[in-house]
């Protein structure tokens, strides 16, 4: 899970050419400006990551004229400055954050959460309500229960990690134990995230079908009634079928392995035409796959494919994938270089647009892991194009509404 708000220590400091009164300061990987003075290298402090919202108390008055309390990248003495530097006693809770390790997540403590756009439906079924009233009926609810195969609720963290990967600033330290090893990196797309699972049911009674079909996004799998953008991917480019394929083609490659192989997983962007602000002026709504993940029904092991499988598997069963751009070595040197990249880059699907990102994924390590602290992947966001995109899509809902 994401640390929005974490204890941490001031790492370094350097000044901003021209300007006397603010100093720049790295906690982690990230940089942030703060006022001259206020803080010393090696002092603790909560740092809040870009795109977490606090709560409306008064410790965040000053926040409420220009962010409306969401941290947002900014633009200040012609610097980046990425998140909010606070002190402990600056904050409610003040006594337990102070007795924090360093590393500690205080998310929670403080009441902080993730801004999230909303996802906007492409329609809701007229009846929706009537049917939604008839779930309720205790027979019929039961009937629904025991046959149905699209199943909505909680994403099942269990079985399979959620697509929001670690910004790399959050990780020096063990960006630093992959030196020497080789990243594919992908362009990291600004629409919603999809996820598309098949599974074995647990428990089989006569007359169920033997696997489970879920769809959704972030924390929640949908309720076909909605009409999201993510139910349309799912009729319109048959994902059920291509779901039954791909385990097949899975299982093969697994046979092997010791664990119990139960489910497939297909995860990746929706973007296009009506998604978010569109930035790539796409003329259509369109999928494209980041990741294929087998599932285990051991909860500890975590499974993924090579992007050279993933690309093979995609062009077997119909899917786009996110298009390859470059093969990098992870060096002492790498956050800097890879900074300076992403921010030269447009995106492939428009020359106009500055790239939002990269997403890169470790290539040189095992594939299944029992070993939660294995990076498998982290994305590298581009400056520019959160200055000029992160408030547009909060507009885009607002048009919408």
């Amino acid at each position: 899970m994401r640390k929005l708000a974490s204890i941490q220590k001031i790492k370094e400091i350097s000044p901003i050419k021209g300007y006397d009164r603010v100093e720049l300061a790295t906690v982690l990987g990230y940089k942030s400006v703060i006022k001259k003075g206020d803080f010393k290298v090696g002092d603790i402090c909560v740092y809040f990551e870009v795109d977490s919202v606090l709560p409306k108390n008064p410790e965040y008055e000053f926040l409420r004229l220009t962010s409306g309390y969401r941290i947002r990248m900014a633009k200040i003495c012609g610097v980046f400055s990425e998140g909010l530097i606070m002190r402990p006693e600056q904050l409610p809770q003040s006594e337990i954050l102070k007795t924090m390790p360093e590393g500690a997540d205080c998310t929670e403590l403080l009441g902080i959460v993730k801004y999230l756009p909303k996802s906007l439906p492409r329609d809701v079924s007229k009846y929706a309500d009537r049917i939604r009233a008839l779930r309720k009926a205790p027979l019929i609810g039961a009937l629904r229960d025991y046959f149905k195969q699209n199943m909505e609720g909680k994403f099942p963290t269990q079985y399979i990690s959620k697509t929001d990967e670690d910004r790399f600033q959050t990780m020096p330290e063990k960006l630093k134990l992959l030196i020497g090893q080789e990243a594919v990196c992908t362009e990291k797309i600004d629409g919603f995230s999809a996820t598309y699972l098949m599974m074995k049911r647990e428990k089989r009674f006569p007359f169920q079908s033997r696997y489970v079909y879920f769809s959704g996004y972030r924390n929640k799998f949908d309720d076909p009634l909605d009409k999201t953008e993510i139910y349309h991917i799912y009729k319109t480019k048959n994902i059920k079928a291509k779901l039954k394929k791909l385990l097949k083609l899975v299982r093969q490659k697994m046979k092997n392995e010791p664990y119990h192989f139960i489910g497939v997983a297909i995860q990746g962007e929706i973007f296009g035409l009506g998604v978010q602000a569109n930035p790539y002026r796409v003329e259509n709504v369109r999928y494209n796959v980041f990741n294929l993940k087998p599932i285990f029904k051991e909860p500890q092991v975590r499974a993924t494919l090579s992007y050279g499988d993933m690309a093979k598997l995609c062009q077997i069963i119909g899917l786009d994938c996110v298009p390859l751009l470059q093969k990098v070595k992870i060096t002492e040197d790498f956050s800097d270089k890879m900074l300076k990249d992403v921010a030269a880059r447009m995106s492939i699907y428009n020359n106009k647009t500055p790239i939002e990102g990269f997403v890169c994924r470790v290539e040189g390590q095992r594939n299944i892991t029992t070993v939660p602290e294995v990076v498998e992947s982290f994305k590298i966001l581009n400056p520019i194009y959160l200055m000029k995109y992160q408030d547009a899509n909060e507009r885009q809902t607002m048009r919408s509404e």
